[in-house]
């Protein structure tokens, strides 16, 4: 068997300039790879050893795996991601798909990625707090790189658990107080309100429903109409 192809005698092992927890290791006096301080450890690497190129080419494609896995980790820690807008931010930042494969592998099998959790969080979070129906919430969720079965899935269990017309009412009542109490005329009252619930994506005869209850209150509670136009 012919012996491996050899990159080099290590001539060096200095601190990185640019990273505190890491060190440039140096090959035939020139900087060869960059290598955490745990990495360095473990690789064993020493001043006067003989690096081989398939070594070499493994520690270097380890180093990209794990910088790509430290700002995923940074990247989690800030938000929660789905696996698929994780992986375009990564790649956004300028990692390789490859070691964006293996990183995204590291932080799936800790638990820290895990799409059903995402998708229905982000259901129950958008429906209660920022007045999303559910066309609304299949478009973002869609964006997202969600499966659709899983969508399909939670949205209708959401759906089993939750009063639609109620929700539809709700988001109703908060947007007659933010977008239409200058309407007081009903045509342009309910074409107001009713755009800005369908652009959250209520069904269409739920939000007429709602539009309808809303007016009707606010006829009752002896706020003014009249036959203003837009």
């Amino acid at each position: 068997m012919a012996d491996a192809a050899v990159a080099g005698i290590v001539t060096g092992i200095r601190r990185d300039p640019h990273d505190a927890d890491a060190v440039q290791v140096v090959i035939d006096g020139r900087p060869a790879l960059t290598l955490s301080l745990d990495q360095l450890v473990a690789s064993g690497i020493a001043v006067g050893q003989i690096i081989d190129a398939a070594r070499l080419a493994e520690l270097i494609d380890e180093r990209r795996v794990r910088l790509a896995y430290r700002d995923a980790i940074a990247r989690l820690s800030q938000r929660a991601q789905s696996h698929a807008g994780l992986q375009r931010w990564l790649e956004r930042r300028g990692h390789a798909a490859d070691a964006v494969d293996m990183a995204l592998q590291r932080v799936v099998a800790l638990g820290l990625v895990d799409d059903v959790q995402f998708a229905s969080r982000w259901i129950n979070e958008r429906s209660a707090v920022h007045d999303r129906g559910p066309t609304a919430l299949r478009a973002e969720l869609r964006r997202h790189g969600i499966d659709p079965a899983v969508i399909d899935g939670l949205l209708d269990e959401h759906a089993a658990s939750h009063d639609h017309d109620a929700a539809v009412l709700h988001a109703a009542r908060r947007g007659a107080a933010r977008y239409a109490t200058a309407a007081t005329n009903p045509q342009v009252f309910g074409r107001r309100l009713s755009g800005w619930l369908l652009r959250r994506g209520f069904a269409p005869a739920a939000v007429q429903r709602a539009v309808a209850h809303v007016w009707r209150e606010r006829r009752d509670a002896g706020e003014p109409a009249d036959g203003d136009g837009d």
